[in-house]
């Protein structure tokens, strides 16, 4: 019995530690500093002068309530393990995961690994 009881005890701290709050991209700014699942839809895509993209959710910058942003040195992994093309997703539906940071007061995930995107629809 006292087997059993700390398996539950192990497998309930586990879920705990390890399971992530989802939430919309107009929640974002709730968020800061927290581990989240993000689910939206892509209404616009930046190029920066330096390579790195900029994903707004919901609404065109500067009024988008979270910014995606994917370094110039990691846009290539990212796009090989999809096989995307960051155009096409404009007006698609994603769900990313990650640590919501600000940057000039607004709510962005830094995107660094392919396995950040949990899905493209």
């Amino acid at each position: 019995m006292k087997t059993f009881i700390l398996a539950i005890l192990i497998i309930l701290t586990y879920n705990l530690c390890y399971s992530q709050t989802e939430i919309t991209p107009n929640k974002a700014k709730f968020f800061v500093g927290e581990q989240v699942l993000v689910t939206g839809k892509i209404k616009e895509i930046k190029e920066g002068s330096s390579g790195d993209l900029f994903l707004n959710f919901e609404k065109k910058y500067p009024n988008t309530p979270l910014t995606i942003v994917i370094y110039a040195n990691d846009r290539a992994i990212i796009q090989s393990a999809f096989m995307i093309k960051w155009v096409n997703l404009v007006n698609a539906t994603l769900t990313i995961s990650g640590v919501i940071e600000t940057y000039n007061d607004k709510p962005e995930i830094v995107l660094k690994k392919a396995n950040q995107i949990v899905s493209i629809d």
